[in-house]
């Protein structure tokens, strides 16, 4: 279990390193009259607000799972991550995981792993010739969900985020055309390259890598993995 819990902490870790860089929309002004026209806001100001992006890992998981175990004991995961930008109107832009909707989700995966576990372990007992029963008995148990409960004891929302550090969730943002770029408060200088797409409309926005950032990460096994989610798509709160 101790894999499972460190997979899942990666999975935060890289979701929130991969959309650390967003941008927003706000709707535009009403006016009244027939003869008074409504100037187009620019990308500067449609960015202020706070937007949500719901990171749907469940399929992804489930993958990972039935490739780790052999089978297809885990094919109804359920796992998101709520991302939240908050970008204001002095250029600064702070990041953050939706804690409540987090405990829920943790929740949600916790009883997809146990009845896939149950399954397992049924299918083990039957393999080696003996019982669920006398498999948990040489660990010491005697109650199976109690067995399940302590072997993912260590999967809960606090123990997830201490396992990176927050400090570094907040920096400044400039916009330049259709590239968004975030300084990080330890970021020496602003790097030319290092920069996002995105498309906005009045409540929605999309967040895509860079052409060059997309080649890179599609070459690289652990960072290939979040390629497949993109677009990332935020509505504002």
């Amino acid at each position: 279990m101790k894999k499972l819990t460190l997979l899942v902490s990666l999975l935060l870790c890289l979701a929130m390193m991969f959309t650390f860089v967003s941008c927003g929309s706000d709707k535009g002004e009403e006016t009244t009259g027939t003869d008074v026209t409504t100037t187009p806001k620019t990308a500067e100001e449609l960015i202020i607000g706070e937007w949500e992006c719901e990171l749907d890992m469940g399929e992804y998981m489930a993958t990972v799972m039935g490739g780790t175990t052999g089978g297809d004991y885990f094919e109804d995961l359920e796992f998101a991550i709520n991302l939240i930008m908050d970008f204001d109107n002095d250029g600064n832009v702070e990041m953050a995981i939706d804690e409540d909707a987090l405990e829920g989700s943790v929740d949600g995966l916790k009883k997809g792993l146990k009845k896939g576990m149950k399954v397992m372990l049924e299918d083990m007992a039957e393999m080696y010739g003996s019982s669920i029963e006398e498999m948990i008995a040489a660990e010491g148990y005697t109650d199976l969900d109690k067995y399940l409960d302590d072997a993912l004891a260590d999967m809960d929302v606090k123990t997830l985020l201490e396992s990176f550090d927050t400090s570094d969730m907040s920096g400044t943002y400039k916009i330049d055309g259709d590239k968004l770029y975030i300084t990080q408060e330890d970021d020496e200088e602003e790097d030319k390259d290092d920069y996002m797409l995105f498309e906005v409309d009045e409540d929605t926005l999309e967040l895509d890598m860079n052409e060059k950032d997309r080649e890179e990460a599609e070459n690289d096994e652990t960072a290939a993995i979040f390629v497949e989610f993109l677009p990332l798509k935020f509505e504002r709160k």
